[in-house]
């Protein structure tokens, strides 16, 4: 009896099983008599692969932005122009740059003179001005002070009136005074009569003794009379007056007193810290001016295509997205998703065949050069990011294009194989049966599988080469 391994009409393979129907030559009063298929259990060579598919993309892509806000001043590429690593592509006005770079230069040269001004001793001639500069704020301050006493005397001499000896002496001044205009004129009179009085010195005597007693009088009345309200204001503003020189002298006096003090004493730690500081500052935003001017720049960091130019000369760089893009485009990669349950079957260096969907005959080689460890989970399935760079190939590749990876996991040669067509397999156990054809009647036999691929399962017990 031929032992027989039958296929009816397999429709699907599952994961986990598969179903089958059989097929009946239809009849008009008889049972119909099933037709099948058989398949002969034969010896040959397993290779297992785990494929999936992704979008090929170049290994290195640049999008370059300037960081500056200046207009555009020069494009020098256009789409499709083939840059090195390191070459200018645009670059932006740099006017502003310039003069902040100019006035930060000037700020530096500025602060470092005054740093240096503070490190560096006072000569003698120095300290020598500023001990003169006390020594005359000195003198000016005991002037102010003794026309503050001046005024504050001349105020309460106004303010007291004149002493008894001062009225008796002004009235003692003032009878002298009379009595010499009394014999002046006694002595006039006895000329009076002369034709040539005028010439006569009895005339100037009187002349004199008079104006001497008018002044006496006057003295008199100046000294018995009491203080007017706009002598006694105009007195107290010449003290007030003189107080606030005193004030100023003083304000000097501590000035100059200061300026010697701190020439003989050095620098003090905090002025050579702040002037230090400044320095520092200045070179700061020299630093920060040569920066802005490399960022005026748009320069490639590879060799490949500028393959995206968004710049124009005179408009302001584009926000939003790149002004220019360069790819790489001879090297290219394509990341897989692999299922959990194959991933260990994967390593890094792994060869890959990449095959193309818009050219379907040309095989391009590859290999593994990522493995993520982190997993990604989607619809309850759990995958692992692969990642393929693909070899250098003739093949036209573009950024975009539709592949498949197949990578080999397993290779087993002269073993018992059966399609997987023919393999049914129970979901709730997981053992695995076939049809086979004993006595004219499908009998189902249970077989221990090994590996597999997408056609064809290895099986280890159940079935022998030969049967059919």
């Amino acid at each position: 009896m031929r032992r027989a391994l039958i296929i009816l009409v397999v429709l699907a393979v599952l994961i986990g099983g598969s179903f089958v129907i059989y097929r009946y030559t239809s009849q008009a009063k008889e049972p119909p008599a099933p037709d099948y298929e058989t398949i002969a259990v034969e010896e040959g060579n397993l290779i297992s692969t785990v494929s999936a598919t992704g979008s090929i993309e170049p290994e290195d892509e640049v999008a370059l932005l300037f960081r500056g806000a200046s207009r555009v001043a020069e494009v020098l590429v256009k789409e499709g122009d083939q840059v090195t690593a390191d070459e200018v592509l645009a670059r932006l006005d740099t006017t502003d740059i310039s003069l902040a770079m100019a006035q930060a230069e000037t700020n530096l040269a500025i602060s470092q003179a005054q740093l240096e001004k503070l490190k560096t001793p006072p000569a003698d001639v120095e300290i020598a001005a500023a001990q003169a500069a006390v020594t005359s704020a000195e003198a000016a301050a005991a002037s102010a002070r003794v026309a503050l006493e001046s005024a504050q005397a001349s105020y309460n001499d106004l303010v007291s009136g004149p002493t008894a000896d001062e009225q008796q002496a002004a009235q003692a001044t003032l009878e002298r005074a009379r009595i010499v205009r009394d014999q002046a004129q006694a002595a006039y009179d006895q000329v009076a009569n002369q034709p040539n009085i005028a010439m006569l010195p009895q005339s100037a005597q009187l002349q004199q003794a008079t104006v001497d007693y008018e002044t006496a009088a006057a003295n008199y009345r100046i000294t018995t009379a009491k203080p007017k309200a706009s002598q006694l204001a105009a007195a107290r503003a010449q003290i007030e007056q003189a107080k606030a020189s005193v004030a100023q002298a003083d304000a000097s006096l501590a000035n100059a007193q200061s300026s010697l003090d701190r020439l003989q004493r050095g620098p003090e730690e905090q002025d050579l810290a702040i002037a230090e500081a400044q320095v520092r500052q200045s070179e700061l935003a020299i630093a920060q001016s040569r920066l802005n001017e490399t960022n005026s720049e748009l320069v490639s960091p590879i060799s490949g295509v500028a393959t995206s130019v968004n710049v124009g000369i005179g408009e302001l760089p584009p926000t939003g997205q790149p002004a220019v893009v360069v790819t790489d485009l001879s090297r290219f990669h394509l990341d897989i998703l692999v299922d959990e349950i194959d991933i260990g079957k994967l390593s890094e260096g792994q060869a890959v065949n990449v095959t193309l969907d818009a050219m379907p005959e040309a095989v391009i080689s590859g290999h593994i050069d990522r493995i993520s460890p982190t997993p990604v989970s989607s619809a309850g399935i759990t995958s692992y990011k692969v990642t393929v760079v693909v070899d250098e190939t003739s093949a036209p590749l573009r950024s975009g294009l539709s592949a498949t990876a197949s990578i080999i996991t397993d290779e087993l040669r002269d073993i018992v194989l059966a399609p997987n067509r023919a393999i049914q397999v129970d979901r709730s156990s997981g053992r695995a049966f076939v049809e086979k054809i004993v006595n004219g009647i499908p009998t189902n036999t249970e077989v221990q599988l090994g590996a597999r691929n997408e056609l064809y399962s290895q099986i280890l017990s159940g079935v022998e080469p030969g049967d059919d």
